[in-house]
């Protein structure tokens, strides 16, 4: 890192166990973002003079996001002025908008104004995977060896939050639906960790080191795999494959190759059809069984549960209707197009 941002946006990466590690990972992101808003400020007045540090002009699609988010602000204001909800909720309402919804414009604002190498972003994220990669025998460990879900939930939630899963530090959860263990590594819920996964496989592929690059590629796998994301699965081919093609998309063995490969799946593509539909099907079923699994599990043990039953009971559904994906072939919607 040479400058400012960078030392912040590099850290702030490479950092993100430790910060795992104090339950502090909800209150990183605001921070660094308002610091960089405070560098951006800094440059504006003139307090860093450096010329090598100047700043870019503001593209307009950023000041769209800041726009937006400037609107919510205003919304939210207006909102409780309406409702009378007094100063002191405004005042809190309005920092949970600095900590959540400004950040949309504020990341934009500091990639298109300072001055951020995207090839140190690529190292730090494949740090990070190599850190990740020495961690996980532990997480794996801990589940195998049957130490508790998780550690402790941080004090830093008296900051406030969405939820106590932002500010815990959790070693492995369980698969409502099939029961298996799950991992989340350092994010608050195991799809997301999937999701980041997808994120930092698009990063490290444009790392230049080879090793470097095996590395986060490897880690992004890995933790797609053990997160048990449906939906992380489904993407990451699909995003390799994006990586990989759109960079090449003009090149003249990448369209011959294409056209043979489309030529090809036209001659299959009533069974590949089928097979779409079967795996679509498998993975609905999939997340039905996800979401039923705590009233199916409570009905085996003739517990009750107060808003649950009453969703089963009075609407007349039962799981399984929960879990078929179409009500059955030749049915359709009366007076639909």
């Amino acid at each position: 890192p040479a400058t400012p941002e960078e030392h912040l946006v590099y850290w702030g990466i490479v950092g993100t166990w430790g910060l795992w590690l104090l339950g502090a990972l909800y209150i990183a992101g605001p921070v660094i973002g308002w610091l960089l808003i405070g560098v951006i400020i800094a440059r504006w007045v003139g307090l860093d003079p450096t010329p090598d540090r100047g700043i870019h002009a503001i593209p307009l699609g950023v000041w769209v996001w800041i726009l937006g988010m400037a609107m919510m602000l205003v919304a939210l204001v207006a909102g409780h002025l309406s409702f009378n909800l007094g100063l002191p909720q405004t005042i809190k309402s309005t920092i949970g908008w600095m900590k959540g919804w400004a950040l949309m414009a504020i990341f934009p604002l500091a990639g298109a104004c300072l001055r951020i190498r995207p090839a140190l972003i690529y190292r730090a994220v494949c740090v990070l995977a190599l850190q990740t990669l020495i961690i996980t025998p532990i997480l794996v460990l801990a589940a195998l060896t049957g130490l508790p879900e998780s550690l402790y939930v941080s004090p830093l939630r008296l900051v406030g939050g969405p939820g106590p899963e932002f500010f815990e530090v959790q070693l492995y959860s369980f698969n409502a639906g099939s029961g298996t263990v799950r991992w989340r590594f350092f994010a608050p819920w195991a799809p997301g960790a999937a999701f980041i996964a997808n994120v930092h496989l698009v990063l490290a592929a444009r790392e230049r080191d080879w090793r470097w690059k095996s590395v986060g590629v490897f880690a992004a796998i890995l933790v797609c795999l053990m997160s048990q994301s449906r939906l992380g699965l489904i993407a990451m081919p699909v995003v390799a494959l994006a990586v990989f093609g759109l960079s090449r998309l003009l090149k003249p063995w990448v369209m011959a190759v294409a056209a043979a490969l489309s030529v090809a799946l036209g001659m299959v593509a009533d069974r590949l059809i089928l097979l779409v539909q079967g795996a679509v099907d498998s993975f609905h079923a999939a997340r039905a069984d996800a979401a039923t699994a705590g009233h199916r599990a409570r009905r085996a043990r003739s517990e009750k549960h107060p808003i649950e039953d009453f969703l089963y009971e009075y609407y007349g559904t039962r799981p399984s209707h929960v879990r078929r994906w179409h009500p059955g072939v030749g049915v359709i919607l009366e007076d639909a197009p």
